[in-house]
């Protein structure tokens, strides 16, 4: 007889305003171990946390965005987020260029944000929905928190 699976202690709701300090920390660990971010921080764990701290700082960014959470009793484990269609941050904005003494990384991502503007731009898409950030704790990678989402 096959032993019946315990139930997932994952819960999945909408993003509470308690929630967003530790959304943003569970952003933060995620996105400072992506490849991309060894590019722009370098190989050190420690620059590449404090590195993307500054770009979520303010997250979720206005009453448009949509979030939702995992969680683990009190624990936010997951985060995924967005906009509704018509209110795509890359569409509808246009950051200010970094301090000339920035570094280089912020540099790079203001670049990079320009190419997705513009790749939406020629591209002359209708209004549309934007995802992002999505994003588990590294910690909980593999244990089905993304796929929770679905």
């Amino acid at each position: 007889m096959a032993a019946t699976p315990e139930p997932s202690p994952l819960t999945v709701r909408t993003l509470e305003a308690s929630d967003a300090p530790a959304a943003r920390a569970v952003i933060t660990k995620a996105f400072a171990g992506e490849p991309f971010a060894f590019t722009m921080y370098g190989p050190s764990a420690m620059r590449r946390f404090a590195g993307f701290q500054p770009t979520f700082e303010s997250w979720p960014r206005d009453d448009t965005t949509i979030a939702v959470v995992a969680t683990i009793g009190d624990a936010v484990v997951g985060v995924a987020g967005g906009a509704p269609p018509g209110a795509c941050m890359v569409c509808s904005t246009t950051p200010d260029p970094p301090a000339p003494d920035a570094p280089e990384s912020e540099w790079i991502d203001h670049e990079f944000f320009l190419a997705c503007q513009r790749a939406h731009h020629d591209a002359q898409l209708p209004p549309h929905i934007r995802v992002g950030p999505v994003a588990v704790d590294p910690f909980l990678h593999g244990e089905g928190v993304g796929h929770a989402y679905c």
